[in-house]
């Protein structure tokens, strides 16, 4: 799934190898550059694998990303509403705000889940009273939660 460090410019080698040895925080940032195609380039499918590894460690942002990966089916065989899910309330779970506000969205929504406007209120409130700002607007704007 990952290029091979050959592929990679001289000063990302280190990065590889961390991610390789399973540092999270550096299998994260090679998702991120991956996905990018800033710096090399663009390979979703090596950005989701890489994203997928600090995820199971529990990384947070990873989980979050990577939940947004599988919701939109970049990187990866197809989209899929249950495991975007998965991983975005693992991340919320972990007091993550952006996770946290979209659960909100996604129950207000209905998206691969029931509409449920109470959990959609819980997540958007638990969000905002960490001072995420999206949520604060729209809790502000009468609970309306715009996709």
């Amino acid at each position: 799934m990952s290029a091979a460090p050959g592929a990679l410019p001289e000063r990302l080698k280190g990065l590889f190898d961390r991610a390789q040895q399973g540092i999270a925080a550096a299998q994260f940032d090679l998702a991120m550059i991956y996905c990018a195609g800033s710096e090399t380039p663009r390979d979703l499918a090596s950005a989701a694998y890489w994203c997928h590894q600090a995820a199971l460690q529990g990384y947070a942002e990873a989980q979050f990303r990577l939940g947004l990966l599988w919701r939109h089916g970049r990187g990866l065989p197809k989209a899929s509403h249950e495991e975007a899910y998965r991983w975005i309330l693992l991340a919320a779970q972990q007091g993550h705000a952006k996770a946290q506000f979209e659960l909100a969205r996604i129950h207000y929504h209905g998206w691969g889940v029931p509409k449920d406007s109470d959990i959609a209120t819980h997540w958007c409130q638990t969000a905002a009273a960490q001072g995420f700002q999206r949520a604060r607007q729209a809790l502000a704007n009468h609970g309306l939660l715009k996709p």
